[in-house]
C-alpha cells in the first residue's frame, strides 16, 4: 500500500485541488505527497491529520455520519462533496470486478464514493491486488469510470483493458 501511495503521489501537481478518499492506501498517498502547495478535500480524519501538518496545504474536511472504518459518510458528506470541483480524486476501491465494477460494503460508503466521482476532472483509483475479482454489496460505478488505476504488480489485469494503469 505504501508503494501504491507513492506512485499515486507522483500524479499530483503543484497547486492542484485534489480529493483524497479514506482508507489505508489513501493514507499512504497523503503521507507520500511531495508537492509544496496543494488544496486537499477529504472525508478522512487520518488523511486530514497528515495534511494538517503541511503548512502550505489548504484543507477541507467533509463531515457527516461517523463510520470508524470509512470515516465520514452519509447524506451530509454527499451534499458537502457536491459543493466542490477538484482536479483529481484518489478513490479507495474496496472491490473491483471487470463486469460488476467498483463496489463497496455499504450503501452509505458507495453513495459517498459516487459523489466523489461527480466532482472530479480525473478519477484515479487506488487498489492493491486483493481487491481484484471481488464484489461487495453496494455498486459504486463501472470499472470504466476510472481514468487511471494505481495498483501493485500482483494485480490480475485481465478484463480491464479500458483502464490506464500505473
Amino acid at each position: 500500500k505504501i508503494a501504491i501511495g507513492e506512485a499515486a503521489a507522483e500524479l499530483v501537481q503543484e497547486e492542484e485541488s485534489i480529493l483524497i478518499d479514506s482508507g489505508t492506501t489513501a493514507l499512504a498517498l497523503a503521507n507520500a505527497l511531495r508537492v509544496n502547495k496543494l488544496r486537499v478535500v477529504t472525508n478522512s480524519l487520518d488523511v486530514a491529520k497528515v495534511v494538517s501538518e503541511r503548512p502550505h496545504y489548504d484543507m477541507i474536511l467533509v463531515g457527516g455520519s461517523w463510520d470508524p472504518l470509512h470515516q465520514f459518510v452519509g447524506r451530509v458528506a454527499v451534499e458537502q462533496f457536491s459543493r466542490y470541483r477538484v482536479d483529481k480524486v484518489f478513490l479507495g476501491i474496496p472491490a473491483l470486478d471487470p463486469r460488476l465494477g467498483l463496489t463497496g460494503p455499504s450503501e452509505e460508503e458507495a453513495a459517498v464514493k459516487r459523489a466523489m466521482l461527480q466532482v472530479s476532472q480525473q478519477i484515479i483509483g487506488l487498489a492493491d491486488h486483493t481487491k481484484f475479482g471481488q464484489v461487495m454489496f453496494a455498486h459504486v460505478a463501472s470499472a470504466s469510470a476510472l481514468d487511471i488505476l494505481v495498483t501493485d504488480e500482483l494485480a490480475d489485469l485481465d478484463g480491464f483493458s479500458d483502464i490506464s494503469w500505473k
